[in-house]
């Protein structure tokens, strides 16, 4: 039966609804080789990809002997284009580097969303399987560009400069407050007007203080008119 030019009694058909994706699982397997290559003591980077749920060794690269600097930006060489990977960077040789590794996600442009959403969610996962005190930081490398040892320390740059304003301007904040403390303390004394008591008021007072009443009412103008009550 039909109700109007758009309306019918005609029953839909139910269109199946598909489930939606699961998001991919962060919790990834480290392989026992991956402990391995990174508590040897020998390589300059240990090259991992994810496999599956699990992260597994896929090359290790460069030794401790060589210069930190020009040892990173070989990494553009090391990794494999459009695939994504991390790349457990040994810093020993930098300032301030002496036992410290460098997380480097590598996630290309090209590389799979599911790739780009595990490498971003496992990271600290890593960190925290392989020790966090082992890790002077992560660094995100998208482009080639970005593996180069100029880029990573211009990185730094940023990061301290953003500290920096970030105190700043909570130092800011810090003394608007305590100047709002300070111009409310002197608009109360602003607002406070002395008034001198006549003979009448203070013998009153006095004899409220010693028991004499119970009560004193007090009030402004000229002449002396007080309510007392005992």
């Amino acid at each position: 039966a039909v109700l109007g030019p758009y309306l019918s009694t005609t029953k839909a058909k139910s269109i199946p609804q598909k489930a939606p994706m699961a998001a991919p699982s962060a919790r990834l397997a480290l392989d026992p080789s991956v402990r391995s290559a990174f508590g040897s003591g020998s390589h300059r980077s240990v090259h991992l990809r994810v496999e599956g749920e699990s992260l597994v060794l896929r090359k290790t690269s460069g030794s401790l002997g060589s210069p930190c600097a020009e040892s990173f930006d070989g990494l553009g060489a090391e990794v494999e284009g459009g695939e994504a990977e991390f790349v457990l960077f040994s810093l020993d040789g930098s300032e301030g580097g002496k036992g410290k590794w460098l997380l480097v996600a590598w996630v290309p442009d090209s590389a799979k969303v599911r790739d780009k959403m595990l490498y971003s969610s496992s990271k600290e996962d890593l960190k925290k399987a392989l020790g966090l005190t082992s890790f002077a930081g992560d660094y995100y490398a998208n482009v080639e560009e970005d593996l180069k040892w100029d880029a990573y320390a211009a990185s730094l740059v940023k990061v301290v400069a953003m500290n920096e304003r970030e105190e700043a301007l909570q130092q800011e904040k810090m003394d608007k407050i305590a100047d709002g403390g300070s111009q409310l303390s002197k608009q109360g004394a602003m607002g406070v007007v002395p008034f001198s008591l006549s003979p009448c008021a203070s013998s009153a007072l006095d004899a409220f203080a010693r028991g004499g009443s119970h009560l004193v009412q007090l009030g402004l103008g000229p002449g002396c008119t007080i309510v007392t009550r005992g």
